[in-house]
């Protein structure tokens, strides 16, 4: 948390620099204590450009180093109290006890009171005892021969201060486990709490201090690569670095809590399988520095500008592959204009998932819950997978190198991002409705309520971001019909409580026949039956889907419709259309079916006669008014190749021309 207020690029660099800093105290109790000599020892802290006040080794190998003080880089100094015990021996546990270690700048300070090292050992490569060389050897290089059983932090404390910011992190009972090179296998922390502060402006301009309250469980994970993350941050990649490594596996935080006066977010943990990271082409931490030393975009030549984008999407392309999961998330907020117990929202949320891959990312929440008052909605499920930005990420860096007249012509269709399937499921909505200040008031208060079994959209096969394989659907919507509803009056009139509604599109683009298949157009209801389309249109070429608008357009005018089919499956839709005409023209239900088949056939026959091509079809209408079932209506165009736009064109005029250009079909059943 400290590091999301520190300038990221030396606040990086003192971190590593810490790190060799807490390698030459481990490395001057191992050697000195190892041979025995108080002169080895002041020879190690001095290869280091360190300074002490005292340096003592007594009879039994115990190592006394008092005020060590070592100079970093960036001009600031780590300074450690005294440090005192002994390396590890083949006779005897190594153990040193370190005290009152401290680093501190102009904004940010690291104190630990006390550390516990236990079984240290440094590996001196062979070049330094050979010809004296290796002492500035790479920094991961170095903390791959640190080893040690067991570091004990019994607390460190991480102050920030900057401006209008003030913060301040405790780490209580920091544990590492089995260090050895450049890895820690197992690390614990006991619990964080965080105490942040900062000046904002409310409406009408005053400054006021707002603070954030954040704590932590246990904290427990396996397998960080503390070497790898420092190649990371100060190397490049080389020729063996293809492939994504893993930077730190399983991670568990539990009981997170972050608070203010507003409100308060808390979940039961937070999981995650891991992290890997390929090395990037620039070190880490001279792109992040690179891009917190830019202050406003728009002072930027067109070149720093496409420079700029590049190193801020140059950090996902070293993303591996990450997963992270909150589970037993609970968000509060507090109205201060309403009663606290009315006022207060509260949204719960069982599982939050997500998984990142480069430019790839799926989420989804599970079992999410938002209360106020007597308004709530729920829902089992609202995830996105194969959520895709690689095509905007290349616009972007294309749109950056752009002068701002040119601007107006790019295709900015390449900023769509793809994915591969949005659903939500399980959606339980039921809220008091928007107060309408024209009206009285009443005394029940007008309400919002439906239900939804499942929305989803489903895109496959994107070219140039357009998916060419897609499928969207709802099913089960049901929305509850009021009992002092006059817009529904007829619909309880005809003795429905609810009404349930579905629909279906979908549709697939063959790219070696150059056609599109319409699968299905659907709309359906509970007692009414559905109402389904489908079809197969020819000449829908690549261009269709191309960047430039111009030949998008022109494509447009290749489309030939070959085939399309009707099909209307009856459950109870005819005779609600039936009670619903005896009902408005005040007639029984069994005069209007009379009235309704009577006129139906006669308009058939009279329709018939004069256009036999439409006999087959007349015929199959009047069958599925007398007797409703399935009525299947298919209709080919005779020219191989379709109908096309001129012909539509010349039908919108007089629509019966068609029938001369198509074969029709229709079966009632």
């Amino acid at each position: 948390m400290e590091q999301e207020n520190t300038k990221t690029g030396s606040g990086a660099k003192k971190v590593l620099l810490a790190a060799t800093a807490i390698i030459v105290i481990i490395g001057a109790g191992a050697v000195g204590a190892k041979v025995y000599y108080q002169k080895q020892v002041e020879k190690l802290i001095a290869e280091r450009g360190a300074t002490a006040a005292s340096v003592d080794v007594d009879f039994l190998g115990q190592v006394h180093i008092k005020d060590l003080t070592l100079p970093l880089e960036t001009g600031e100094k780590i300074s450690v109290a005294s440090v005192d015990g002994r390396p590890k021996l083949p006779f005897a546990d190594g153990v040193l006890e370190l005290s009152n270690i401290s680093l501190e700048d102009a904004r940010t300070k690291f104190v630990i009171p006390n550390a516990r090292i236990e079984n240290a050992e440094i590996e001196r490569p062979a070049s330094l005892e050979a010809t004296g060389t290796g002492a500035d050897d790479p920094l991961a290089k170095r903390i791959e021969r640190l080893s040690a059983k067991r570091i004990s932090i019994p607390e460190m404390t991480v102050s920030y201060a900057m401006r209008t910011r003030q913060q301040k992190v405790v780490y209580t009972n920091a544990i590492l486990s089995n260090v050895a090179h450049g890895k820690i296998a197992d690390y614990s922390i006991d619990k964080v709490n965080a105490d942040a502060t900062r000046e904002v402006k409310d409406h009408t301009g005053a400054a006021q201090t707002k603070r954030l309250l954040t704590s932590t469980g246990e904290i427990k994970g396996k397998d960080v690569d503390v070497a790898y993350i420092v190649r990371l941050n100060t190397e490049t990649a080389g020729p063996d670095d293809k492939e994504p490594k893993q930077v730190f596996g399983p991670l568990s935080i539990s009981k997170v809590s972050t608070s203010d006066h507003d409100g308060q977010v808390t979940y039961d943990e937070l999981r995650s399988s891991g992290l890997s990271a390929r090395m990037p082409a620039e070190p880490l931490a001279q792109t992040l520095a690179s891009i917190t030393e830019v202050a406003d975009i728009d002072d930027l030549t067109t070149e720093q500008r496409q420079a700029y984008f590049k190193r801020v999407l140059s950090i996902f392309d070293i993303i591996g592959e990450s997963d992270i999961q909150f589970l037993g998330l609970k968000m509060e907020d507090l109205d201060k204009g309403q009663d606290s117990t009315e006022g207060r929202t509260t949204i719960t949320i069982d599982r939050t998932d997500m998984r990142i891959e480069g430019y790839k990312t799926d989420f989804g929440f599970h079992g999410l819950s938002i209360l106020k008052g007597q308004d709530r909605v729920s829902m089992a499920e609202a995830s996105i997978v194969g959520f895709d930005w690689t095509l905007p990420a290349k616009g972007l860096t294309k749109a950056a190198a752009l002068e701002v007249d040119e601007l107006g012509t790019f295709p900015y269709r390449q900023f769509l991002p793809t994915f591969e399937r949005f659903r939500i499921s399980g959606l339980d909505f039921d809220t008091s409705a928007p107060e309408k200040t024209d009206e009285p008031a009443t005394d029940k208060p007008e309400r919002i309520k439906f239900t939804l079994k499942n929305f989803e959209t489903v895109l496959k096969n994107p070219v140039n971001g357009i998916p060419t394989d897609f499928e969207n659907k709802m099913e089960d919507l049901i929305i509850p019909i009021p009992e002092d509803s006059s817009e529904f009056a007829e619909a309880r009139a005809l003795g429905l409580k609810e009404l349930t509604l579905s629909y279906a599109l979908s549709s697939a683009w063959d790219e070696k026949n150059s056609s599109l298949a319409i699968r299905q157009i659907s709309v359906s209801g509970k007692d009414f039956g559905r109402i389904e389309l489908s079809g197969l249109l020819s000449g829908i070429t690549k261009e269709f889907f191309s960047f430039d608008v111009a030949n998008a357009y022109a494509a447009l005018f290749s489309v030939m419709g070959r085939e399309i089919k009707f099909t209307w499956k009856d459950e109870g839709g005819v005779a609600l259309l039936t009670k619903l005409y005896a009902l408005q023209n005040n007639i029984s239900e069994a005069q209007a079916r009379t009235t309704l088949t009577l006129g139906a056939s006669f308009l058939m026959q009279q329709l018939a006669a004069e256009r036999p091509q439409l006999r087959g079809a007349t015929d199959a209408l009047a069958a599925f008014v007398l007797k409703p079932g399935t009525l299947t209506v298919t209709v080919k165009a005779k020219n191989p190749n379709g109908l096309g736009i001129f012909d539509l064109a010349a039908a919108s005029q007089d629509p019966l021309i068609l029938l001369d250009k198509v074969d029709i079909q229709a079966a009632a059943e």
